[in-house]
């Protein structure tokens, strides 16, 4: 069973260097926990907490600090994307961000929190939030202010700032090219998702996230993709648009809809590694 937690991070959001500071740090054999990881790092020993914690909330690294194979693929050296400069990237990193749950309130607003507010504030999420979580679903005893907290980094996680008199810092949030969510009003701090602002998403990198959420699974129902698609603000028109780009560049996914049961087949045993090198492949040069 999986239990809610809304703290972590030290208050820190993702900047933009971090994931790939992480991985290096990891993939050298270095630890989190030595008085060198401050120097190593080259940032302060709150922050040295806030860069273990979101390199597992990515999917960066496993439960037992291992270097994921995906990770390894985006941020080696010679990988596809160790600076993240690529929009797919992104889209893979907050789909990670979701599927593992560690940081519990990015699946909350984006599959649950979103089927009921458009638009919202920061107390409509936090009110939410103390409705949907009951004690028994948390991994700690639930903190108002934590919670205030986890809300704020959130935020800074995806909102765009709209004040251009704003230092460079507040624009090396990680997810913010995604447009997800955006500021509709900072008089009243109100924010939107964002089904009409959010980037391009390819179809080599729908179907990877396809493949990776589904696994081994050759039938998938439409409704189970238009859940997981709605996570990403992605709405069911746009979905079937998308299941037409793929049909368009790989013929063996198939989609049916027979006496009302809309589902997608996988006629052939795809890779999804190779979907990526394609994908990259296509955009990097």
């Amino acid at each position: 069973m999986i239990k809610y937690t809304f703290s972590g991070h030290d208050s820190f959001h993702c900047k933009d260097l971090w994931l790939k500071k992480g991985y290096d740090f990891v993939n050298a054999e270095k630890n989190f926990n030595d008085d060198d990881a401050v120097v190593d790092l080259g940032v302060g020993k709150n922050m040295v907490t806030a860069i273990r914690y979101w390199i597992k909330a990515f999917d960066v690294v496993d439960d037992s600090m291992k270097i994921t194979e995906w990770a390894d693929r985006i941020f080696a050296n010679n990988g596809y994307d160790p600076y993240i400069e690529n929009i797919g990237t992104l889209w893979i990193l907050h789909y990670k961000l979701l599927k593992t749950r560690l940081a519990s309130i990015y699946h909350l607003t984006f599959f649950d929190f979103q089927k009921e507010y458009r638009e919202f504030t920061s107390e409509q999420l936090l009110g939410f939030i103390k409705r949907n979580c009951s004690e028994t679903d948390l991994l700690y005893p639930f903190n108002e202010n934590t919670v205030k907290r986890d809300i704020n980094v959130f935020l800074h996680n995806y909102v765009r700032p709209m004040n251009d008199g704003k230092s460079i810092e507040d624009f090396s949030s990680l997810l913010i090219d995604l447009n997800l969510i955006y500021a509709s009003s900072t008089e009243n701090r109100r924010f939107r998702f964002g089904y009409n602002t959010k980037s391009y998403l390819a179809p080599e990198i729908a179907l990877f996230i396809i493949l990776d959420m589904f696994e081994e699974d050759k039938i998938i129902d439409f409704h189970s993709l238009s859940n997981l698609f709605f996570s990403l603000c992605i709405t069911s028109d746009e979905l079937m648009q998308i299941l037409e780009d793929i049909k368009e560049k790989y013929p063996e996914v198939i989609f049916s809809d027979d006496s009302g049961i809309k589902q997608i087949q996988l006629r052939a045993a795809f890779d999804k590694w190779e979907l990526l090198h394609d994908y990259y492949n296509l955009t990097n040069n």
